[in-house]
Formats: C-alpha cells, structure tokens, sequence
C-alpha cells in the first residue's frame, strides 16, 4: 500500500453490538420525531406478536426471546430517567399533573425482532429507527436499530419528561428548545455539536434567533434543518453553562405558567436577557470565546 493511501479507520462498535445485537446496514444521522405516525397506532399492533415483558422501577420493556437484550435496554433507560431529570433540574419538583412513573404508569418499550416486522406493524418510514407516543409514555423501535441507545431512546425519554413538565399542548414552547432539550439528552450530541457550531458560527453559517423560532422543519432543507438541531442542542448547552439547571428550570417553568419567550428569559436570567436578540447575543459570545 502507497504510503499515501488513506488509511480505513475501523468503526467503533455501537452499544447494541457490544450487547450482542448485529447492527443493520445503515445509519440514522439524526431521528426527527414522527407526530404523524401518532394516528396510525393501536393495540393491534401488538396483539398478532408474542411479547414476552422485563420491568424496573419507571420502565417496561417488551421483546420477543431477548431477555438479556430487554435487561440491557432497563439499565440503559432508568440511567437516562435520572440522568435527565438530574440535567433539568426536575430531581425536586412535584410535576402538577403528571402521574408518577409506576407500576401500570410506567414507560412502555417495544423492541420488535428486526427493521421488516417494526415497519410492518407501525408503519414506521425507513429512516425512522423509533419514535415516541408522548402522552402514553410509550417508544416503538427493533434490535439492531442504529443508535437507539445512544440517541434515539435518551431523546425521546428528555421529551417526555420535557413535555410533562412544561405542557404536552403549550403553544409557547419553541421548537428549537423542545429539540434543544431532546439532543441535550443524547450520548456526545451536545459536544459535538458545540464543536461543529462554534466553526459554522465564525464562517457565518446560522440562523437568526427570529427565524429559529418560526422555522417548518417539515419545509426545511436538509442543510437548513440540520442547522437547527445542531443550533438547537448549542442554545441549551449554553443555558446550562452559562446560568444553570436552576434558572433553566425557572425559564421553562415561566413559559409552563404562561409568559412569552422573552419575558420567561429575562425573569430567570435577572433582566440580563430580555429577547430573543440578546439571546443570540450571548450565545455567540459565550460560543466564540478562546476560538
């Protein structure tokens, strides 16, 4: 081999392989919640399978003939329940309406055998590796889905846990936040995304604050949409940096209660930011700084 040859560097192995799962051929870059999909579910869906059910203390995990695999994804999930809870500030508060997650009001996941029978049963579009039925606490994905325990089940656990806190109907949650909030939840999606945003960033490569909070994802381009989560992620993380779990909470809590964007950011920041202009602002000063 020519010394100026690439060399092929050998791909890490996913968490589902390390469990004993052969990973399927193909890659989700990012799992974008499927909302639609939410009206093709019934309980049909699992009645024709044979479901065999593991527990713990918040979680149900049906499968069919992968206990071991069942055991794994419990460990992985009540990690990432307390986790989040933890990252968000929620460890203390009493949720006001929210049922406790036990016993029958457990989070329910299905791990169907593979990508065919999944898709076959929910209807699931092939890039989708899982998706998520907020209100019932409920997360459809199959052994071998790329990524789903890095990515997919952190994300969609953040945004039910997310949602209970701050309304699953409340039109004054922007979309950038309820998906800055998800991606903060996953494996190395907020370091990465940090890194990445903070060269876009310097190259001029981003959105307005404005246009965030009023973008159609389902009209987006790719490299318009990939934009916004990776924007998304970095507003969070730099929430959590910059002030705390503490005044991220009062922040979501103000728009819980009521207040607009910008008067939920300027109570829980002490007036230092006070619109969607001195947000953006500080991102990207706290963003650039030693760059």
């Amino acid at each position: 081999m020519s010394n100026n040859s690439p060399q092929r560097l050998s791909r890490p192995l996913s968490l589902w392989e390390r469990a004993g799962v052969r990973t399927l051929p193909h890659h989700i870059w990012l799992l974008i919640p499927c909302f639609w999909l939410s009206v093709l579910v019934s309980s049909t869906w699992v009645s024709a399978h044979t479901w065999q059910e593991k527990t713990s203390t918040h979680f149900r995990v049906f499968h069919q003939q992968q206990p071991v695999i069942a055991a794994t994804v419990l460990q992985y999930a009540e990690a990432y329940y307390n986790q989040i809870r933890l990252d968000l500030g929620l460890t203390h508060v009493v949720l006001r309406d929210a049922v406790p997650w036990l016993w029958e009001k457990r989070c329910q996941i299905y791990l169907y055998p593979d990508r065919q029978s999944y898709r076959q049963a929910t209807g699931a579009p092939a890039w989708a590796g899982g998706f998520v039925l907020y209100k019932q606490r409920t997360i459809y994905s199959y052994l071998g889905a790329a990524t789903f325990l890095e990515q997919t089940l952190p994300h969609e656990l953040a945004h039910i846990l997310f949602r209970e806190f701050v309304g699953f109907e409340n039109p004054r949650i922007p979309r950038w936040l309820d998906e800055g909030v998800a991606q903060y939840a996953e494996v190395g999606r907020r370091e990465a995304a940090w890194d990445v945003m903070r060269h876009w960033l310097a190259q001029g490569a981003t959105l307005p604050l404005s246009q965030l909070q009023t973008l159609r994802l389902a009209h987006a381009s790719p490299g318009t949409a990939q934009v916004f989560y990776y924007q998304a992620v970095t507003l969070v993380h730099f929430f959590m940096a910059a002030y705390g779990p503490g005044r991220f909470l009062d922040f979501c809590r103000n728009l819980r209660d009521g207040y607009s964007v910008e008067r939920a950011l300027s109570f829980a920041t002490g007036s230092r930011i006070a619109s969607l202009e001195a947000l953006e602002e500080a991102w990207r000063a706290f963003l650039l700084q030693d760059f």
